[in-house]
């Protein structure tokens, strides 16, 4: 499906119009909850909630364990945005259509993204339940969600990717939860999971944790020059490290299970992060 920027842009503007008459309105920061992780967003205070139904520019998540809303809610006196699902290039997306929701947050004067994902651990060390923040990335999808037409409200054509992933931020998470651990996230383009070689492959190739989102929206946002900070929830062992083959219902059972970790990290950090 092709898509022209001008258009894009377009449906930008008009996504962002819809969110500023629903009273949404530049925030500190926004998190974006991947599987098993929408719970977060009721936590904020003074919640409101803008359904993606009613933003027709947004593409609605299909996913189990994915939310379809935009919460708008404070944590103390810091204002905060939840995206509580995301799309997927293996649903048929467009590259484009996986980071219009971020984009158009981005538009609104957001500055800080908080990318959260549920992810297989490559890494020995790494076991379900375990968070990583993500110092750096790999994409194997074949994909890059700045190809195609340009427009300078989108970023610079070649944007430079030295560090996409905010090194301060990382460092303040770790003062807050000194056991979280660093690591490099593989997305891969899925749905089918990794075969035990590709997850050998991704390890020689330097990689740590592998899922099927995130990147698109990092790449994205840095571009735009917005802070993004990525934190996976490590939900299983990948294939080929242990005896139990990955399932999206462990998946959506370990985000569970982690969730309250999760959101003591997140409600300490988003307005240190501020």
């Amino acid at each position: 499906m092709e898509l022209q920027v001008e258009a894009e842009v377009e449906r930008l503007a008009h996504a962002r119009t819809r969110l500023q008459k629903a009273g949404v309105e530049a925030a500190a920061a926004c998190v974006v909850l991947g599987s098993g992780l929408k719970t977060f967003g009721e936590t904020l205070t003074n919640p409101l909630s803008v359904s993606f139904d009613d933003v027709p520019e947004f593409p609605r998540p299909r996913v189990a364990g994915h939310g379809g809303e935009l919460i708008q809610g404070t944590i103390g006196d810091t204002l905060v945005h939840c995206l509580t699902g995301r799309v997927h290039l293996y649903e048929g997306w467009h590259p484009w259509e996986l980071v219009r929701a971020v984009r158009t947050v981005a538009l609104l004067g957001t500055g800080t993204f908080v990318l959260t994902n549920a992810a297989g651990g490559v890494r020995e060390d790494l076991a379900p339940g375990d968070l990583m923040l993500i110092r750096d990335h790999l994409n194997l999808t074949g994909k890059n969600v700045l190809c195609g037409e340009h427009h300078d409200a989108l970023g610079p054509r070649f944007p430079p990717m030295s560090e996409v992933y905010c090194a301060h931020a990382r460092a303040r998470l770790h003062s807050l939860d000194p056991k979280l651990v660093e690591g490099v996230y593989c997305q891969v383009s899925g749905p089918s999971y990794e075969t035990p070689s590709e997850v050998k492959m991704i390890g020689l190739l330097g990689g740590d944790a592998v899922g099927m989102s995130t990147v698109p929206e990092a790449v994205a946002l840095r571009a735009m020059g917005k802070r993004v900070v990525g934190l996976s929830l490590i939900t299983n062992r990948a294939a080929g490290l242990s005896a139990v083959a990955p399932n999206h219902e462990e998946v959506i059972a370990e985000g569970k299970k982690a969730a309250q970790r999760m959101e003591r990290l997140l409600t300490a950090a988003i307005p240190a992060l501020a």
